[in-house]
């Protein structure tokens, strides 16, 4: 499944993974810029950074009820280890990724569980991204340019890591090891969680025209997947060595590729710009 935002139509695409048919088609309301499924599995919650939560059946493409307690400006959803809905958000309404630099944010993650609030991490800047890895989440900060690592069990934050020049994306693999995407300076920071403190690896760099900025992390087969805005590809980079993570796979893509999604052995990549959307084998 794929959402498609195009001047002010967003689209909920289901696409069939083994045609790249269009198997249904819903318009909804407003311009959500992150999704995740529902808790009892039986559609999405979309956030919209200017309108909220929005909850959406599938197929049928009805609305309901969305999870509440969340604060303005939700930016980027995830599941938590026990079926928790996590939201980032500005508390400001708005896209982050368009508000001005100097713009007063202050940002939290927010649990919301059985559809009400459950806890708050506040102070976070400008959250844009999230990762999940048991019973830690990293949350990207564009204001500062850090992620922050939040401990869920103490809802207390942990430490603070150095994200780059334009930071965008987050993935923390199987052998939890962050990945952070940064963009204006096409490279892929890394750290490794494992242990007392996080401890910086060696950068993956894919070069300065690149412009890395979809990404996804497959734990099945240990690739994180990055979109290449800047030339228009597709890269798959095995992660199965910490010192020598290597790029096996280089694609042509549509124009400009910034959305990116994984499942059913597919790798999905759209693009805004021309509502394509392209399968690939994962």
């Amino acid at each position: 499944m794929v959402t498609l935002t195009r001047d002010d139509a967003t689209t909920v695409v289901q696409v069939d993974p083994d045609t790249a048919a269009v198997a249904s088609r819903e318009t909804v309301t407003g311009a959500p810029r992150a999704a995740a499924g529902s808790a009892d599995g039986s559609g999405l919650v979309l956030a919209d950074p200017a309108g909220g939560l929005t909850g959406l059946t599938l197929p049928a493409g009805t609305t309901t009820t969305a999870p509440t307690g969340a604060p303005s400006g939700p930016q980027a959803l995830a599941a938590g280890p026990a079926g928790e809905l996590l939201v980032a958000a500005t508390g400001a309404s708005g896209d982050a990724r368009r508000q001005a630099a100097g713009a007063s944010v202050d940002g939290s993650l927010s649990v919301l569980r059985d559809g009400r609030l459950a806890g708050r991490v506040g102070g976070l800047g400008r959250p844009v991204a999230l990762a999940v890895a048991g019973d830690r989440v990293a949350v990207l900060d564009t204001a500062r340019n850090v992620v922050h690592l939040v401990d869920l069990a103490t809802l207390r934050t942990t430490a603070d890591l150095p994200a780059g020049d334009g930071p965008t994306a987050l993935a923390i693999d199987r052998h939890g090891r962050l990945a952070i995407t940064d963009t204006r300076a096409g490279v892929i920071r890394r750290y490794d969680l494992v242990g007392d403190a996080p401890a910086p690896l060696a950068p993956i760099t894919l070069g300065g025209q690149t412009a890395p900025y979809g990404t996804a992390y497959d734990a099945v087969t240990d690739r994180l997947w990055v979109t290449l805005t800047g030339t228009n590809r597709l890269v798959a980079i095995d992660l199965g060595s910490a010192d020598q993570p290597r790029v096996v796979l280089d694609l042509p893509t549509v124009t400009q590729p910034d959305l990116l999604a994984l499942g059913q052995g597919r790798a999905y990549v759209a693009s805004p710009r021309t509502g394509q959307v392209q399968v690939t084998l994962a």
